[in-house]
């Protein structure tokens, strides 16, 4: 009679830790603790999932059961292997690479958790659907934040603390060029615009795979649900995170491709012909020669000038002069050019200020290297090398087919939303990381590892049944 109440609590844990993600900047701002302290705890989520599979372990043992591996085992062991020979190498910075590591890697964790705990499907409907409902919260907020300007009670907390050099404080509350956020943009209760998009970009792909995953939904939760991801997708347009709202559209044919809705496909997509049509000939219509870029932080652009602007070539010249087009010509094609299989380590500043003295004949247009890492995947190359992106690679190939498997033959409506949301959100990470420093950000880590966690714990029990029945015939 144990085991259920053990496997009760974990569910209820995992649902005051996915719930609590969003909220998390504004309930620590206002706890009346020293500054040191505040750091600490912004961490304690962190050591939550430490704990929390330090419980697993424990509930395994003590009940004589295995801890269930997963199909990513191997690949996940070869990577933690090579990450181990870039640090020595390289004579890197223990520390500096063990944060490093951690800072993409730390919700892998929560992975092995969920992978070894059968969740009641009722629950996972309420989790999620507490999720869409926090989503939408934070879409109707960032209206208000868009059009009368964001009050100082959603700000985070300011610090007077560094670690060693690095300000700890939120990007808004900094100043000068690399500091603040654009005219406009909104940050929900999440202190960050960024951090606000990616999260608004998973749960967009948790509704539309209700949508579109073949789940009983009534005529009147249905409207509900496509008027949710309209007000999402504005809110990630007001976020001026041009990578999140065009993933966030993208991903809606993507899914309706995944999930064979063809009809439905061919619609949208003669609806995203027209719409770009539209946006092309649009400055020619209104006289002007094109949209001209223009930094939003400097200058209110409106959200959707702030898209169409990404078609025009004085973007196209700012980008490959200061901003990931530059990246992407001088640091990842430097990396490329020079082959780096085996990376110089998680250690980022260790890392860049070493491939900058090493491989490349360029001044940076910046002074903060750490900006690389904005173009994740050029930064990954960095860290870990083209072998050690060959290995995460095909551990996202190993989620999708996992995703696709469980898709294809769960007999468990809520495991058809959350396989189909994986299924797309493993195929969105990879040019969306070109955009944006993704799995960095707890907001989008915590939310992929819990999709694919319980996708790939669905698969298990799956295959452990039909091993049963064909052993039983």
């Amino acid at each position: 009679m144990q085991q259920p109440v053990i496997k009760f609590t974990f569910s209820r844990l995992i649902f005051l830790l996915v719930l609590f993600i969003p909220f998390e900047v504004m309930l620590l701002k206002y706890l009346p603790v020293a500054e040191n302290a505040y750091v600490l705890l912004r961490y304690a989520f962190e050591f939550f999932i430490y704990v929390l599979f330090a419980l697993m372990v424990f509930n395994k043992f003590s009940h004589r059961k295995k801890v269930s591996g997963s199909p990513i085992d191997t690949p996940v062991i070869i990577f933690i292997f090579l990450t181990i020979i870039t640090i020595i190498v390289n004579h890197a910075p223990f520390f500096e690479a063990f944060v490093g590591f951690k800072s993409a890697f730390r919700f892998l964790l929560l992975f092995y958790v969920l992978i070894n705990f059968e969740f009641n499907p009722k629950a996972l409907r309420i989790m999620l659907s507490a999720l869409i409902i926090v989503a939408v919260v934070q879409s109707l907020l960032s209206f208000q934040q868009h059009f009368m300007g964001i009050a100082q009670f959603w700000y985070p907390r300011a610090l007077n603390l560094t670690f060693g050099a690095k300000d700890l404080n939120f990007k808004i509350l900094k100043g000068g060029y690399h500091g603040g956020i654009e005219q406009g943009a909104v940050i929900g209760t999440f202190g960050d615009s960024i951090a606000l998009a990616t999260f608004l970009v998973i749960i967009l792909l948790v509704i539309l795979a209700f949508l579109l995953g073949n789940y009983p939904l009534g005529k009147y939760r249905r409207l509900i649900m496509w008027c949710s991801v309209g007000a999402i997708i504005v809110a990630l347009f007001f976020t001026y995170s041009r990578g999140s709202a065009i993933i966030g559209i993208l991903s809606i044919p993507s899914m309706m491709l995944l999930a064979g809705k063809t009809k439905l496909l061919s619609r949208f997509a003669l609806f995203g012909v027209l719409f770009f049509a539209f946006a092309l000939i649009k400055p020619a219509l209104s006289g002007r020669e094109g949209v001209q870029f223009v930094n939003p932080k400097f200058k209110y652009v409106d959200p959707v000038s702030n898209i169409t602007v990404l078609m025009s070539e004085s973007y196209a010249d700012n980008t490959f002069k200061h901003a990931r087009g530059w990246i992407l010509e001088n640091v990842g094609g430097s990396l490329l050019r020079s082959v780096t299989l085996i990376g110089n380590s998680p250690a980022n500043e260790f890392a860049l200020q070493k491939l900058l003295k090493k491989e490349m004949n360029v001044l940076t247009p910046f002074e903060n290297l750490l900006i690389i890492n904005d173009v994740f995947w050029v930064a990954f190359i960095a860290y870990y090398g083209l072998i050690g992106m060959a290995v995460f690679i095909y551990i996202l190939f190993v989620l999708y087919k996992t995703a696709r498997y469980v898709w294809l033959n769960t007999d468990q409506s809520i495991y058809k939303v959350i396989s189909l949301a994986t299924l797309t959100l493993v195929l969105a990470s990879i040019p969306y990381s070109f955009i944006v420093a993704t799995f960095t950000f707890r907001s989008f880590g915590i939310y992929f590892w819990l999709l694919a966690g319980l996708t790939a714990s669905e698969y298990l029990r799956i295959r452990k049944l039909k091993n049963e029945n064909t052993a039983g015939t």
